[in-house]
């Protein structure tokens, strides 16, 4: 796969001027840096498609190996529209809260939480970490959120990620999460130590 798209980029243009020595072992590597920052940053350097998160990676791997297919299983990475408001809402209704129930624990104004979730802005993948942890959702339901709304998945060879994903199988609430987070050094996901 080409990486020459990613040189429009003027930060990454740069890597045109380094030894070639240098250059080799960068591209050498290239796979899991990019990985690494597409996951972290949310940035897709090859304009390609997500996995359809409703199927896990070994359903993928049997449909790509099945010999009686003719045809490529576009259906894998196929972008559904899911409705991002409805999703919370149901997800809320199912533990018995409302977004007023929430509010205090989401360290963040009032009115910013409601914009997030009645879909007038866009939700950060910080805001939805802070919700799946609230909400006491586990690692499926958290990357279910954050792909229905375009954010980078949890990636477990991160460590900051690593975190979260034992958070989220624990229920840990946002004292034992950060915490945890502070033990290993990385950035708290919560600024006020509260309870849920």
């Amino acid at each position: 796969m080409s990486i020459l798209p990613l040189f429009s980029n003027p930060l990454v243009s740069k890597l045109a001027h380094i030894p070639r020595k240098y250059a080799v072992s960068f591209f050498e590597h290239e796979n899991r840096l990019f990985s690494y920052v597409s996951a972290f940053f949310g940035i897709d350097f090859f304009g390609s498609k997500s996995y359809n998160a409703d199927m896990n990676t070994t359903e993928i791997i049997n449909s790509l190996r099945d010999e009686n297919r003719k045809d490529f299983p576009k259906e894998i990475f196929a972008n559904e529209q899911v409705d991002f408001v409805g999703h919370i809402e149901r997800l809320l209704s199912e533990r018995g809260l409302t977004i007023a129930d929430i509010v205090p624990h989401m360290d963040y104004e009032r009115s910013y939480v409601y914009h997030m979730l009645n879909g007038s802005r866009a939700p950060s993948r910080t805001f939805l970490l802070r919700l799946a942890i609230i909400l006491k959702l586990d690692y499926e339901e958290t990357q279910r959120i954050l792909y229905i709304t375009g954010n980078p998945l949890l990636y477990a060879k991160i460590e900051f990620d690593a975190v979260i994903i034992y958070a989220l199988e624990r229920h840990m609430d946002p004292v034992g999460l950060n915490n945890l987070l502070e033990s290993v050094k990385e950035p708290l996901l919560f600024w006020t130590r509260h309870e849920v």
